[in-house]
């Protein structure tokens, strides 16, 4: 049971990860990874790896052979989460062609932020990024 200072505590933590959680959205979304493109999809691969790693995740990777392939990760045992596990599902492909990043650059006005693949999956992805530092 979490109780409503530790819910405030992470709440507050998660709001002051606005300016890294955006690092990573742009990031990801300025990589273009249409479906057909498994190289695309390897490259922005890396990107998650590298984030992984970052918070102590060892990676995987499994290269598809219809696809851009798969990442398994989870905790080192050294961390001290060794035996917890959490399943976090994303996919990495957009609908968008390869240039479209030209014509619909990631861009931010306001509280609106837009690019190819943003809402579906990046910003999904960014966010499990995020969730697994706090």
């Amino acid at each position: 049971m979490i109780k409503i200072a530790e819910s405030n505590n992470i709440l507050k933590e998660c709001l002051g990860c606005e300016k890294e959680f955006l690092r990573i959205l742009e990031k990801l979304v300025t990589i273009e990874t249409p479906p057909a493109d498994a190289a695309s999809h390897k490259n922005l691969f890396g990107v998650v790896e590298e984030e992984l790693k970052k918070v102590g995740y060892q990676t995987h990777y499994y290269p598809g052979e219809l696809s851009g392939g798969q990442i398994l990760s989870k905790p080192l045992s050294e961390n001290g989460n060794a035996n917890v596990y959490q399943l976090l599902l994303g996919h990495v492909d957009t609908v968008w062609p390869t240039g479209t990043l030209h014509k619909m650059p990631f861009t931010n006005e306001g509280d609106v932020f837009t690019g190819p693949g943003i809402y579906d999956m990046k910003a999904g992805i960014a966010m499990m990024l995020q969730a697994l530092k706090v």
